[in-house]
This record gives structure tokens, C-alpha cells and sequence, in this order.
């Protein structure tokens, strides 16, 4: 038997759904595309940090480090196996400082 309220609401939810399905013009969708290549033109390796990580493990210990990207440079992280505590591997702020001094070129510009 047909249930006329159920049909009016089922016509009431699913009426967005068709509106929304309509096709984009053409020339809208080419517009779309270059703004989207011109966006990831300018992001052009800054996607992803550290899909990849490659742990090196320390002889002797428990411990391993892997290197991170960061958006300014690289970090250098230490785990220990057994506590998965992380932490620096060193103190990236005095290497760059060091190397500025000794260097006479930024060491923040050398990803530390």
C-alpha cells in the first residue's frame, strides 16, 4: 500500500542529494584545477612530514634515533625501546649557534 507521508519525506531527504549531484560547467571545473595547481605549486614539498621514518639503532643499547622533518629544518629524536620515551637527540639550538660561530653562516639555515 502507498504510504503518501512516507514518500513526501523521502522526497524531502533525498532532494538535496539530487541538487548537490548536478554537474559543474566545464570552464567552473577548469578553474578549479588551476587553483588547486597553483596551491600545490606553492607547497611543492611541504605535504607530508615524515611519511618515512628510518631508525638507527645504537650498538650495545636499547635505543634507536631517526631524524625528522620539521617545516624549519630537521630534528634528531632518540627513543628508548623499552619506555618509548622520546626526546632530542641533541640540543639543535646550541649545534646551530656553534655552527654559525664557526662557520660564519646561520646554522638554522643548515636545518638545525
Amino acid at each position: 500500500m502507498f504510504n503518501r507521508h512516507a514518500a513526501t519525506a523521502a522526497l524531502l531527504l533525498l532532494a538535496p542529494l539530487a541538487l548537490a549531484a548536478q554537474p559543474v560547467p566545464p570552464a567552473q571545473m577548469l578553474e578549479r584545477y588551476r587553483r588547486a595547481a597553483a596551491i600545490q605549486a606553492q607547497r611543492k614539498d611541504g605535504w607530508l612530514l615524515n611519511e618515512t621514518i628510518v631508525p638507527h639503532w645504537i650498538p650495545g643499547t636499547d635505543q634507536l634515533w631517526y631524524a625528522r622533518r620539521t617545516p624549519t629544518g630537521r630534528r634528531y629524536v632518540v627513543v628508548d625501546g623499552p619506555t618509548g620515551a622520546r626526546s632530542d637527540l641533541f640540543d639543535h639550538d646550541k649545534l646551530a649557534a656553534a655552527l654559525t660561530k664557526a662557520t660564519g653562516t646561520d646554522g638554522c639555515e643548515q636545518g638545525f
